[in-house]
């Protein structure tokens, strides 16, 4: 990146470059990835109709790099706050691998991940894992977003009381892994 900043009463040049990894849905135009976050009322990981959505969560949409692995390369690429409990994304690129996070600093009070993909359905179930190693954020797995730029959706987060518990589940910690 160049920036020329000229002054009338003096003439300076200032010149600003950095290393920056560009993420290809800025040149590309995106993509949409949906969802919903939900409140698990019986934290047993698996949405029924009963269990309401919950508003005002915001969400990252994070691009795994161009390494395509969830690590430190790991770049913010747009955020959403999900008013009504249903999410969209739309900055993503065909091809590229991402992730749905919740950050510490917007993580609901008293709130904690549901289990981890429980349950047959995959429309149903909660797609959000407990932290990554070495972070803070609650995460999905990394997925890739098809390459006909067709739609990702069912990326579903559910989140249930801090306290709950449910005696049929095991306190398994899942790292997220590439979903194609």
């Amino acid at each position: 990146m160049l920036t020329r900043i000229v002054f009338t009463a003096f003439t300076a040049l200032v010149v600003i470059t950095s290393a920056v990894v560009i993420h290809p849905a800025a040149a590309q135009g995106g993509n949409r990835i949906t969802g919903a976050v939900w409140s698990d009322a019986n934290c047993d990981g698996v949405r029924q109709e009963s269990e309401a959505l919950l508003p005002n969560t915001r969400l990252t949409l994070r691009w795994a790099g161009a390494n395509g692995q969830i690590d430190a390369n790991d770049r913010d690429i747009e955020q959403s706050q999900s008013l009504t409990g249903s999410y969209a994304f739309s900055l993503a690129a065909a091809g590229e691998v991402y992730f749905v996070s919740i950050r510490e600093e917007d993580k609901p009070a008293g709130m904690k991940p549901a289990p981890f993909r429980q349950g047959g359905d995959t429309t149903r179930d909660s797609d959000l894992t407990m932290p990554l190693a070495g972070t803070t954020l609650w995460a999905t797995p990394a997925f890739s977003m098809p390459a006909d730029g067709s739609p990702v959706t069912g990326i579903d987060l559910g989140l249930c009381s801090a306290n709950a518990t449910n005696p049929n589940l095991t306190n398994k910690l899942y790292l997220p892994l590439l979903r194609g």
